[in-house]
Order: C-alpha cells, then structure tokens, then sequence
C-alpha cells in the first residue's frame, strides 16, 4: 500500500565490514531509489561495536520523503542489506556486516507487530545512533518517551566514544557526481564518448566540455592530404584543446564534477601516427610545455566497441571529412589507446567495453555504464 502523501522516516545506517564508506554510499544510492527521497543526511561517526567484539563501526542517519508505508519502508531495507551483502541469521545476534540499515523513526508513528517495533526499540539506549541524529533531528520528539533527540542524548546512559569521521557521503546519485571531480571519456573516433559525456551530464547536472574538432580549419584539408597538413592540423588541436581546458578550470575547485569528451593526451597519440622525424619532435616540445599547466583527471575512462560498430557510427552521423577515414587508420587509433591505458601511471584509467548497447536508447545499458564509473570513484573516493 502507497500513501497519497510523502511521509518522513529516519533511518540509521552503520557499516563495521569491508570498506565501509562504500557500503553506506551505495546504500544511500538504493535508498534513493526504492523507497523515497533522502532529504537531509548527518555526518559520518565511528564507535566501538557494541554487544559483540568486533571492528569499528561507521554510522549515519537520514531523513527520507517515501510514498511507501512503514512496513513497506522495512522489507525494502532489508533487501537492500541483501543486495549489498549482509547475511542476517534465523536468530537475533550481533555480528560483523558490511551494512545495517535500521528504521528508527516513521512520522510519529507507535507499531508493535513480530514484524516492526517503531520506534526503534533500542533508538533511546545508542549514543551512536543519537549522535548522527542529533545533526538531522534535534528537536525530533520521542512518541513514547516524550523526549527530543538533544535530551535522549544528554541522558543516554551508554557511554561508548562517538566520534565525528572527515569523509563525505552523498545524499544521491546526483551530489555525488556533482562532487567527483575532472572525469574524461575517450576512445576512437565514432565510439560514443561525446554522447555519453552529454548524456551523463544532463542526467546529474553536471558541466561539462566538448573537443571543438569541427572548428579545426585544417581536418577537412587533412583527410585529403595527410602528408602536407598533418603538422598544421595536430599543433591547432593541441593549441584549441589545451586553452579550453585551461579555460575551463580557472574558477573549478578540485571536488567539483566536471566532464569532458577527451583529454589532452589524445594530441600526443594521433601526432604520434600522423607525424614523423623533426615535425614530430617539434609537437612534442609544445605538447610537453601545455601539459606542465594543465591537471589530471580523476578518472580516464576509455571506451571500446567493434570495430564494424565504430563504423557503423561513423557512416551514420555522416561527417564528410570522416567518409575517407580507412579500417586501418581506426585501427591505429584503437592500438595507440590501448597502448596509452596500459602505460599511463599519472592518473587512473577505467575500460568499459559497451559491445554494440546503444545506451542513448537503452536506459539498462546506460546504468550499466553508469554503475561502473561510479564504483571506479567510489574506490578511488573512499580509501578506508
């Protein structure tokens, strides 16, 4: 049964196995999208496990809008605490897990069934539950012990350390992307990076930069004669891609998401195939003198597909200057890439293979994506 209106439940969430700022991420992650909104989220806190000898645990709480009612709200956080890989018992015991997701409050609410207890039967007796409630909820009254959250937790008897942690969760998939940093998405020509790159940026609201290739006054020159525009057409893309990107990081502070269709590092890799001898040796000196201004990523994803799908693509966004484009120098590209990948030691490279998925077209495949950039910055994000 669904409620006309949003309703607000408190919910605490803690983690004592793995690593365990991912665990409550990716918790707040499904949160948001099973049972409601979360609307206001506390700061991390560490303390001892209580009840049993085990390792530290991290806690928090939040506050979710939900259409769902209250025993709705429970089935769902438990398989949420499935998915992400508790284990629970037949039997009541406390043990080591990698999430515990635990609904302390529903409105004002009194249940009692073999089901749910609400309030939170043990809310009134856990300093880590109170403190992180405290920073959502301080005037939350108790529907059966009249009390708000500051008095539970100037009375509460337990006195375990509660202490405040410096690391970030965010509330959803949104703040968290829009907090991620320098994120590039390349891969060969006609691969879909400009798409995704869009595509992502409109679903979080994030900003982003596009390559201006077609500004380029020397590419379509250069699909004709490779040999006499191969110089001009490399030193103006690498002229154009290090100002916007200069451009675009002279009011960007480092946390902040921003996106791109490429990174510089590309110029290197097509000059490397398309030039030779002392013309080479003049773009690397100008190639190495843009990159000393310029910031790494934080995350390069590479893209890969069939070679006949990259064609496919090309043939059919229709670009003139691209018709001429042969099998072997599309190959070329792709081998440059991969080289680059598996050499690259400044900054971390993610491969996502999208196989022949339209992910424009296939919301599936596009959370499949999705899913594995996040989980590459939540590694890179949260070093517990």
């Amino acid at each position: 049964m669904q409620k006309a209106d949003t309703l607000e439940a408190h919910i605490g969430l803690g983690s004592n196995q793995g690593n365990r700022f991912i665990h409550l991420q990716r918790a707040l992650f499904k949160i948001n999208e099973e049972i409601g909104t979360v609307v206001v989220l506390s700061k991390c806190y560490k303390n001892k496990a209580v009840g049993f000898d085990g390792d530290d645990f991290i806690n928090a709480c939040i506050a979710v809008r939900t259409r769902l009612d209250a025993h709705e709200v429970l089935k769902k956080l438990l398989v949420i605490e499935n998915e992400l890989g508790r284990k629970r018992k037949g039997h009541f015991s406390y043990t080591n897990r990698p999430i515990d997701l635990d609904l302390l409050y529903y409105e004002d609410q009194t249940i009692q069934t073999e089901q749910l207890e609400l309030p939170h039967p043990r809310l009134a007796q856990r300093r880590f539950v109170l403190q992180p409630l405290m920073d959502i909820a301080p005037e939350k009254k108790h529907p059966l012990h009249k009390r708000i959250t500051a008095e539970l937790l100037a009375q509460c008897e337990d006195e375990n350390d509660v202490i405040v942690v410096d690391k970030t969760l965010y509330m959803n998939h949104k703040s968290f992307w829009q907090n991620s940093g320098y994120i590039c998405i390349e891969g060969c020509i006609g691969v879909g990076k400009t798409s995704l790159c869009q595509k992502i940026a409109e679903a979080f609201e994030v900003p982003y930069f596009l390559e201006g290739f077609e500004d380029n006054p020397f590419l379509s020159s250069f699909y004709k004669d490779k040999d006499k525009y191969s110089l001009p057409v490399e030193l103006s893309f690498l002229a154009d891609r290090s100002e916007q990107i200069e451009d675009h990081f002279q009011n960007i502070n480092e946390p902040q998401g921003i996106l791109s269709d490429y990174h510089l590092s590309k110029s290197l890799m097509f000059a490397e195939i398309n030039l030779k001898g002392s013309a080479l040796d003049l773009y690397k000196r100008w190639y190495n003198f843009s990159l000393t201004h310029l910031k790494n990523p934080s995350l390069y994803v590479y893209l890969q597909r069939p070679l006949e799908t990259i064609k496919e693509q090309i043939l059919k966004r229709g670009r003139p200057y691209e018709m001429g484009i042969s099998e072997n120098y599309l190959k070329k590209i792709i081998k440059s890439y991969e080289h680059h990948i598996k050499v690259e030691k400044d900054f971390r490279c993610l491969q996502i293979n999208l196989e022949k998925n339209d992910f424009m077209v296939d919301n599936e495949a596009f959370k499949k994506v999705i899913i594995k950039i996040e989980d590459a910055l939540l590694n890179h994000h949260y070093l517990d």
